[in-house]
């Protein structure tokens, strides 16, 4: 009989595909919800009620589960950023592990395999020709902190379960949410544009390979460690800028949009899109995992 697998933020991008793949391959899947009467859950998937604000979760969702992936948190591309909206983002991550951990003592329940999501912000938003490998040293800014307070959590997790993985995601390549569809727009309007200064390094990973890694810890849990979870395709954004208007047949307007004027609009948070360093992922791939996508184009025409 396969494993029972609870998923913290099921609904999610990420969360969807997972359960799909989990369902598919014959696990059966838990959800943990804020509405677990009204979340639209795929059949066969068990929703449980929780809330990361107030520390409370439905200890049955730990029922039978061996498996937990953690992929809860505030989206960090949903809105300006904020004093409150920060406090949000670190926040929701930190409270959802620290809810999890609640559930598991409250229920008694031993894990083989805990999966905890982080980012490639851990590194820190900059430019550098140097490519991060997983013992290189966190930055010091706001996405950094974030992802060292969410790490820190997951340490807890090595007292209930016997396998521990921590998944430091690069960008997300998905059709359907994360941060392309909003630079797809443009290039469908009619026209593309890159962004200044151009040079800074896009560490994206398709969100098909995202999932088949973590499906492969899943089967391989004694491989359990901390990845970088990234493509082998890190284009500059004048790179990627040039593949998805080719891709669409529309030009490249002859200039980028400057750092002061996406400084004007998007505040902070516009050095996730003017910064960016190369990623490490040789762990990832001498671990035995196979990525699927080695060259944009062919990462774009799946996705568009």
């Amino acid at each position: 009989m396969k494993d029972v697998v609870l998923v913290a933020g099921g609904s999610g991008l990420v969360g969807q595909v997972l359960t799909e793949v989990l369902l598919a391959n014959g696990y059966k899947v838990n959800w943990l919800s804020r509405n677990p009467a009204n979340v639209r859950a795929p059949k066969g998937v068990k929703t449980y009620g929780w809330d990361a604000d107030n520390y409370s979760i439905d200890t049955n969702a730990f029922d039978g589960v061996s498996i937990v992936v953690n992929l809860a948190g505030q989206s960090i591309a949903g809105k300006r950023w904020t004093k409150e909206y920060k406090n949000k983002i670190l926040q929701s991550r930190v409270n959802s592990s620290l809810t999890l951990i609640k559930g598991l003592e409250e229920s008694g329940a031993q894990l083989d395999l805990f999966i905890g999501a982080s980012a490639v912000g851990y590194y820190g938003m900059k430019l550098s020709n140097h490519r991060f490998a997983e013992d290189d040293l966190p930055g010091n800014d706001f996405l950094a902190t974030t992802c060292i307070a969410w790490e820190k959590n997951y340490e807890k997790f090595y007292k209930h379960s016997k396998y521990v993985s921590v998944l430091r995601f690069g960008l997300i390549l998905s059709g359907k949410g994360g941060f392309f569809p909003k630079i797809e727009k443009s290039f469908k309007l009619g026209f593309g544009v890159s962004l200044a200064p151009g040079n800074q390094i896009m560490s994206i990973v398709h969100i098909e390979d995202v999932v088949r890694f973590i499906f492969y810890l899943i089967q391989n849990p004694e491989k359990s460690s901390v990845y970088n979870v990234v493509s082998d395709i890190q284009p500059t954004y004048d790179e990627m800028a040039k593949t998805i208007a080719k891709h669409f047949g529309k030009p490249l307007l002859p200039f980028r949009v400057p750092v002061w004027l996406l400084n004007l609009f998007l505040g902070e948070q516009h050095k996730m899109l003017t910064t960016g360093v190369a990623i490490n992922n040789d762990k990832l791939k001498n671990a035995g995992f196979n990525l699927k996508y080695f060259r944009l184009v062919d990462a774009l025409q799946n996705l568009i």
